[in-house]
């Protein structure tokens, strides 16, 4: 930009308001970073007056000059940019001492008719005896006097070969022609310095006018600018990358504990900590994590050290405070006091029934020494992190099913022993029927046949009942599980006829648990009356005892006790049922070896299917071409090849 001091640049408004003119100009514009570069003249005062003024408003301003270098007919114009912590240091100016030694001999060179002693080249080479930081921009390129419109492609060639005009000029200003561009290319091998835009203004109104040029720097610092226009491809653009597309995390600060009062704001994009070992970079990190509730992954180092971090930097009642904006540019704000669970506030207000799961898409974590980890399922690790929510449904699918084969392996292990189970059965039942038998040689069964038939029929209806009992139980789970689903309001103001329709089937299936509670009832009473008629047959065996002892008592056979034919034949009824549910049993195992070949044929199916949405994933990532490549292999294995730098 050109300002006053400039013999072109019109004012005519009072001398003490100029600097708020110019830098009010400056925020009306938007600019954020300017270069003061008027023709063959640098004033000092001019500069320090505006560059203070205009930092109060959160704009940087450099020192610059637009040289007229003695070079074809016309000169050619190069902006030379200089760094003011070494141009302008000690009450020493430096930038208007090489303005002095370029032109002298020369007499009213302000202006941009003006021509210095040196060539371009010999320009560039005076600026780098000094030995001070400074880049030079190649002034209006395709205008009179910019390089383009001066030199030919040959001299460009020759520039191009020369590393001095390599290492100091890193930009062209106002290219415009394509063709232009693709002969850049040729004539300087693909490596073209950055383009950039400029104001050139005339008055206080032309400030901002014409095409805009976007930095993307970390500070506000000759630095930062120099190596943004060198890294031209990713900080440099014609367009706004202000309102970035992914969700980020905007800000932390501390209430409390060891921070008390702080704040660290962090950039969209990349963040980095610097600092000497001990000073809490990794306590910033586990913070943000910790506050963010994001869990350790399966690999995580240190995770009782990581944990004692928190404590000991947050201590007992601190709190962190973490800005975070989502993808559609919402701001949240997320508080946890230590110990506690985290807050989301939006605009201030608490956000009630919500998680961070709800705002951001899973991040990826990783701690001190996380990456360097090599154990066996770090790549799994990795790379379920770098995916992030997009396998949770296949991979819920797959937990799913691992519940059903455990459930069936359960049922098939208390079903394991059968085999077993029916021998001994077996061998007891023949055992009861041989002494059963010997009994029976002797007439002592007969004898004795009412009071074994009482204990038969007892059994019986024990054996009813507790099939009653089983059936009432799951009568009430039924209704427990599915009395609370059932109930559930069916309304929608968006779609009331849908909802409507809705309404009415889930009516018709409350009905039938109302019906399963009439069952239920039923039954309960069923079971009440059942104990009543099985109490009757025990107080009819019961009046029954005395004729029951009578007969004992006429049995007089030495080697025979009745006693023992009462619990022989218990033995032998008991035997007998046992082997029809050992029956059944077999058949449920049938069935359930059955179902587990289903299921785990289906759960190849889904490890299949996340294999295929994995694959997809990894080759979106690799596809990118960065310095991560990820191989996998259904089953098998799982390769990560980085190119670290």
């Amino acid at each position: 930009m050109h300002t006053k001091a400039d013999k072109e640049f019109a004012y005519n408004g009072k001398e003490n308001d100029f600097v708020n003119l110019y830098v009010n100009k400056l925020v009306e514009q938007n600019i954020v970073v300017g270069v003061i570069t008027n023709h063959n003249k640098f004033d000092i005062g001019e500069y320090k007056a505006i560059a203070k003024k205009a930092s109060k408003e959160g704009i940087y301003i450099l020192p610059g000059v637009e040289l007229s270098v003695n070079d074809r007919a016309n000169g050619v114009h190069a902006l030379v940019v200089f760094d003011p912590n070494q141009w302008l240091t000690d009450g020493n100016d430096y930038i208007n001492q090489f303005i002095t030694a370029n032109f002298i001999g020369k007499h009213n060179y302000e202006n941009e008719n003006g021509r210095s002693n040196y060539s371009l080249r010999g320009t560039l080479f005076q600026l780098d005896k000094l030995n001070r930081n400074h880049f030079v921009i190649m002034a209006h390129v395709e205008q009179s006097s910019g390089l383009l419109n001066e030199f030919d492609g040959g001299r460009i060639i020759d520039l191009g070969n020369d590393p001095l005009f390599r290492k100091s000029v890193i930009d062209f200003q106002k290219i415009r022609t394509d063709d232009l561009k693709s002969n850049l290319n040729i004539w300087l091998k693909n490596k073209v310095p950055c383009f950039v835009e400029g104001s050139d203004p005339k008055s206080i109104d032309d400030i901002g006018k014409g095409e805009a040029c976007f930095l993307k720097i970390g500070d506000f610092n000759f630095e930062a600018i120099k190596f943004a226009l060198i890294d031209s491809i990713d900080r440099c653009s014609k367009e706004s990358n202000h309102n970035p597309a992914n969700s980020y995390i905007k800000s932390i600060a501390f209430q409390g504990g060891l921070l008390d009062g702080k704040q660290i704001c962090f950039s969209p994009e990349l963040n980095n900590l610097i600092g000497i070992r001990g000073s809490g970079k990794s306590s910033i990190l586990e913070i943000v994590r910790y506050a963010l509730n994001i869990p350790f992954g399966s690999q995580t180092v240190d995770k009782d050290y990581k944990d004692d971090l928190i404590k000991h930097v947050l201590k007992s009642g601190g709190k962190a405070i973490v800005e975070i904006v989502d993808r559609h540019g919402r701001l949240y704000k997320v508080e946890r006091i230590y110990g506690q669970k985290e807050d989301i506030y939006k605009n201030e207000i608490l956000q009630q029934g919500i998680t961070l799961d709800a705002i951001l898409q899973q991040p990826v974590y990783f701690g001190q020494k996380d990456l360097s980890n090599k154990n066996a399922d770090f790549e799994n690790d990795l790379v379920n992190k770098l995916i992030g929510s997009r396998l949770n449904n296949v991979q819920a699918k797959i937990d799913k099913q691992k519940t059903e084969i455990q459930r069936i392996i359960n049922e098939l292990k208390g079903l394991g022993n059968l085999s077993l189970l029916k021998k001994e059965t077996e061998t007891a039942k023949a055992n009861a029927e041989y002494r059963f038998n010997l009994f029976k040689e002797k007439g002592v069964a007969g004898k004795l046949q009412l009071q074994t038939s009482f204990e038969s029929d007892i059994n019986r209806l024990q054996n009813f009942k507790d099939g009653v009992d089983a059936y009432l139980n799951e009568l009430h789970e039924i209704i427990q599980n599915h009395e609370y689903s059932l109930n559930k309001k069916l309304e929608s103001k968006t779609n009331p006829e849908i909802f409507t329709e809705a309404k009415d089937l889930a009516d018709k299936l409350k009905l039938t648990l109302e019906q399963v509670k009439i069952i239920y009832s039923d039954v309960q009473k069923t079971g009440v009356e059942f104990t009543v008629v099985m109490d009757k047959l025990k107080v009819k065996k019961e009046e029954l005892r005395e004729e029951f002892a009578r007969i004992k008592r006429e049995i007089n056979i030495p080697e025979l006790n009745p006693d023992d034919f009462i619990k022989i034949n218990r033995e032998l009824e008991t035997s007998k049922l046992k082997l029809i549910e050992i029956g059944k049993s077999e058949g449920k195992r049938i069935e359930q070896e059955r179902l587990l070949n289903e299921a785990v044929n289906t759960l190849d199916k889904l490890w299949h299917e996340k294999f295929n949405l994995l694959m997809a994933e990894v080759n979106k990532i690799n596809e990118v071409g960065g310095k991560l490549f990820i191989e996998i292999n259904y089953k098998y294995s799982l390769k990560i090849r980085a190119l670290l730098i």
